[in-house]
């Protein structure tokens, strides 16, 4: 009988992947076992047990975030700069894994690939004239306080805090605009049934909305970018629709950081690539905003949309 052989690459990969589609606590051994097409004692070879697997998938997110060096840190830049470009970089990359403050909190990696970063900063800080306490103590501090806005983020919801998008999202609306409803859903790798579950849920937040004909446009335009994200990207998406007096605002935010273009498909493209000219053709606004953690694409219906 043949045997399938894995290594530990192998199960962190996977269990990676499969952390962006159940969340935490979903993410069994029993259920990595299953992707993997072995049985769950195996992963003990590797794996001691679900810690021990946890400190390895830490290890292997920052491993990815320093792929290319010390991440958004320029070694000539001041120490300030150095260590809020460090967090920021920490930031976006715990937003791209469901739960990834969760998992990244606490862990202890399995190798020494933070180090590089680690020297870089605190050189920077003790060349600046800052004791090596002192130095120490800042870096915790700025960690602690992305850790803790990151999970803080994750834990209210699955989309990121957009503060800048939230104040503009209705033109003209000013600051005392009064939401009548928003819905968030997550919506896994590849997972097309969650197309007709967001399209039930956006119907529950409008049911009450006065403007008929918008309603119809509203579910066809945010199901076209609902199923594009998840046929296009490989870690799910989320989806936000907020109702307020002035109309409706979909945002579906995924983690991938290429910017998607309209384009005229062929008669051989089926009903492939109309997603975005049908937004572009029906849409008060629409656009796409790149983000630190993937990019948003985004449309706006107002109540007088035929």
């Amino acid at each position: 009988m043949a045997t399938t052989r894995i290594d530990r690459a192998q199960v962190a990969d996977t269990a990676l992947r499969l952390l962006n589609e159940v969340g935490l606590d979903g993410l069994t051994l029993r259920a990595i076992a299953k992707e993997l097409k072995v049985q769950a004692p195996a992963l003990y070879w590797h794996f001691k047990n679900k810690q021990a697997l946890l400190d390895e998938m830490a290890t292997v997110m920052y491993r990815r975030m320093a792929a290319d060096g010390v991440p958004g840190v320029s070694p000539d830049a001041p120490w300030q700069e150095q260590l809020a470009g460090f967090n920021r970089a920490l930031r976006a990359m715990l937003l791209s894994y469901r739960d990834g403050a969760k998992v990244y909190g606490g862990a202890r990696f399995t190798g020494t690939d933070h180090a590089a970063s680690l020297e870089q900063l605190l050189g920077a800080m003790r060349a600046a004239g800052i004791a090596p306490d002192d130095a120490a103590l800042a870096g915790t501090t700025a960690y602690a306080y992305t850790m803790g806005f990151v999970a803080e983020e994750q834990g209210m919801g699955p989309e990121p805090f957009d503060i800048a998008a939230r104040a503009g999202a209705f033109r003209g609306t000013g600051a005392r605009a009064v939401l009548h409803g928003q819905l968030r859903r997550r919506v896994g790798r590849s997972d097309l049934t969650a197309v007709p579950e967001v399209r039930r849920a956006l119907r529950e937040l409008l049911e009450h909305w006065k403007h008929a004909g918008p309603v119809d446009v509203a579910e066809l335009l945010t199901c076209e970018l609902v199923t594009n994200a998840l046929i296009h990207t490989d870690q799910g998406a989320v989806v936000t629709a907020t109702l307020a007096p002035a109309g409706l605002r979909v945002e579906v935010h995924d983690f991938t950081p290429a910017l998607p273009e309209p384009y005229v498909p062929s008669a051989d493209d089926g009903t492939h690539g109309r997603g975005l000219l049908l937004v572009q053709a029906l849409a008060d606004a629409w656009g796409v905003r790149a983000h630190e953690a993937g990019k948003v694409v985004w449309f706006e219906l107002g109540n007088g949309t035929a």
